[in-house]
């Protein structure tokens, strides 16, 4: 793939924090795939269509938020969404300190977190002293404390998904972390069970009831994502994707790759330059 057709990188230019009015946004800019170098939440406010993470459709529905890591692939193509967005740097994200209100940024969970009516009004008045701050003084540290409660309100509100929900499963959060470490070199059942302390089967049996997913399937769906990442970046071809990702040959990465997506790297890669008209 030619460099100027990798997916673009929209970046905060120096900025820690930033709110954006949806209905404000030219859905041209948001209509072709693309990703931020930020953290990003997005509370809709009004159903509008289907929008994409990761390349997976979820619908955008009113009162769902989504939370968003950095590099994530993210398109809303035909949609004029209305609600508010949220820009979060890194270090502004760093500074909370409580560690499981980070986890609702978990790459591998892109479920939206659907807001009652109750939470509604306190995360709405949350939300007007985050924007009162941000037009005003824009204190980092005020603003953080504000970050911090809405997304403790958030939190509790996503403890009613049973995907978001399962994560408060020590065990899950552990497996999560070792297969974002490992996932390229380790691919066996027992390598993963093994470290949490379980049996191949129990661990089977918990991702099966959690996510109806094995182990296997687990993995597999972690390398096609970071696959059809790499092919829509366009700075690596299918050789060195293939190796980066621990197949020991080109033809066998293809294979699997088609296996899984039903598409060819070839036929993806294309089908990601027609998408992807990103506009900046």
């Amino acid at each position: 793939m030619k460099k100027d057709s990798s997916i673009p990188v929209v970046q905060l230019d120096g900025d820690f924090f930033r709110v954006i009015t949806l209905s404000e946004v030219d859905p041209e800019k948001i209509s072709g795939n693309h990703r931020r170098d930020f953290f990003l939440i997005l509370w809709f406010w009004s159903d509008s269509g289907t929008h994409f993470i990761d390349f997976q459709p979820y619908p955008v529905k009113k009162g769902e938020i989504y939370f968003l890591a950095p590099n994530q692939v993210y398109s809303a193509p035909g949609c004029r969404l209305n609600g508010v967005a949220m820009a979060i740097s890194r270090e502004l994200l760093d500074g909370i300190e409580t560690d499981h209100l980070k986890f609702l940024f978990n790459p591998f969970v892109n479920d939206g977190v659907l807001i009652s009516g109750g939470t509604e009004q306190s995360l709405k008045q949350v939300l007007g002293l985050i924007q009162a701050e941000e037009s005003g003084q824009k204190d980092e540290c005020l603003l953080s404390a504000y970050l911090k409660a809405f997304l403790i309100h958030a939190y509790r509100e996503s403890q009613s998904s049973p995907v978001v929900g399962s994560f408060e499963d020590k065990r899950l959060k552990k497996l999560y972390e070792l297969v974002i470490a490992n996932f390229k070199e380790e691919k066996s059942t027992a390598f993963y069970a093994e470290k949490i302390g379980l049996t191949s089967k129990r661990l089977n049996e918990i991702l099966k009831e959690k996510f109806n997913l094995t182990i296997t399937k687990f993995l597999h769906n972690q390398l096609i994502l970071e696959a059809k990442k790499e092919i829509s970046f366009g700075e690596k071809n299918f050789k060195e994707i293939a190796f980066d990702l621990g197949f020991s040959e080109q033809a066998y990465f293809s294979r699997f790759f088609k296996k899984q997506t039903g598409l060819t790297p070839e036929s993806f890669q294309q089908k990601m330059f027609r998408l992807s008209k990103y506009k900046s």
